[in-house]
């Protein structure tokens, strides 16, 4: 993988969690390493202020997800700025709620419903918006458990494919490490360590990590993420149409995207000049995702959900090679990423070495 534009640190806490002590890991989890490739990219909120689109893409990031709100009165007033710059500067781009889970769900989930409306709407080769999960505000755990899922429900049934649910394997514990949450895919936050632990009571794999921040020029420390496979692999999990492939492939249209300092992509890992890659090495594509599409279709590995969702992805590696008043209404201090992420020791990266 090329070297990336950006430094990687760790910090204390994160503008949410001033104060808050990480919460323990405990048992019901595993650790689970990417088997291949990682894909870097960052989330953001109002607290990032103006963010330069084309600068993050020229630091090698090749994903953005950015909050929409926190819970279902209050808007953060740079989300349809950022949602549009994500894609204009030619990264993937996604939306995430911090879920509130004293307040009604269907109302939160039509909040980001109309977010995502009032910004042009969710797109071909945009990733699924995530419920992100935090607190539990006093709440009791069964409740929280079914609020969640009549959010990821309702959310579903809007767009027909299943959101994604952020959270970290300590949080998870609190709530009881529930299970039948395996059909969503997990963005896992757990910071200074060289593998994240996955909750074992609903998840086996993980399609993205937040591992901790990343220091990008001209935009400071901000949340730093690791999607669980290639950038073609991204682009494929993002769901981006195909059209019809002159090759008499189908494939996945790639998302318009900008080569870093301006040189053409080279040719796949293992191929010279023009030859593709070997088309032998499925088990070198991620599993998250695909895993992820088999189990909802009620299959698994060697399943045709699962056989249909790699031989996509192939493709795609093949092909890609070659209204509310924003700002008012949130407690100072709350509602950003990291609360809920576990470590912050300076350790070293499991993709490199660790730059300051």
């Amino acid at each position: 993988m090329r070297l990336l534009g950006f430094a990687v640190a760790s910090l204390s806490a994160s503008a949410c969690g001033e104060g808050r002590a990480p919460l323990a890991v405990g048992e019901a989890e595993q650790a689970i390493c990417p088997a291949g490739e990682t894909t870097p990219g960052i989330d953001v909120s109002y607290y990032q202020e103006n963010v330069d689109w084309e600068a993050v893409g020229a630091a090698g990031m090749e994903f953005a997800i950015a909050r929409s709100s926190y819970g279902e009165g209050f808007v953060d007033p740079r989300f349809d700025k950022n949602w549009k710059g994500i894609r204009a500067a030619g990264l993937v781009r996604g939306a995430y709620q911090f879920f509130l889970a004293d307040q009604d769900p269907i109302a939160q989930a039509e909040l980001l419903l109309e977010q995502l409306a009032g910004a042009g709407g969710l797109e071909p080769g945009d990733l699924p918006p995530a419920l992100d999960i935090e607190e539990t505000r006093g709440v009791g755990d069964a409740k929280i458990v079914a609020r969640m899922h009549a959010w990821l429900e309702h959310v579903e049934a809007a767009i027909g494919r299943p959101p994604m649910i952020y959270s970290s394997p300590g949080f998870w514990n609190v709530l009881g490490n529930p299970a039948g949450f395996e059909g969503y895919p997990l963005w896992v936050a757990h910071w200074g360590v060289q593998c994240p632990k996955v909750p074992s009571g609903s998840w086996e794999d993980f399609a993205i990590w937040q591992e901790g921040p990343f220091a990008i020029d001209g935009l400071g420390k901000v949340d730093g993420n690791w999607f669980n496979g290639s950038r073609a692999d991204l682009l494929a999990f993002a769901g981006t149409p195909a059209p019809e492939d002159p090759g008499g492939t189908e494939g996945t249209l790639v998302l318009p995207h900008r080569p870093r300092d301006g040189a053409e992509p080279g040719p796949p890992e293992g191929a010279t000049g023009g030859e593709e890659a070997e088309a032998g090495s499925l088990d070198a594509l991620p599993q998250a995702g695909c895993s992820m599409v088999a189990r909802r279709a009620g299959g698994g590995a060697t399943s045709a959900a699962w056989l249909g969702c790699m031989l996509a992805g192939l493709a795609l590696r093949r092909r890609s090679r070659g209204a509310r008043a924003p700002g008012q209404g949130e407690p100072r201090g709350r509602g950003d990423h990291g609360a809920a992420a576990e470590g912050s020791k300076q350790v070293p990266s499991a993709r490199g070495s660790l730059h300051t």
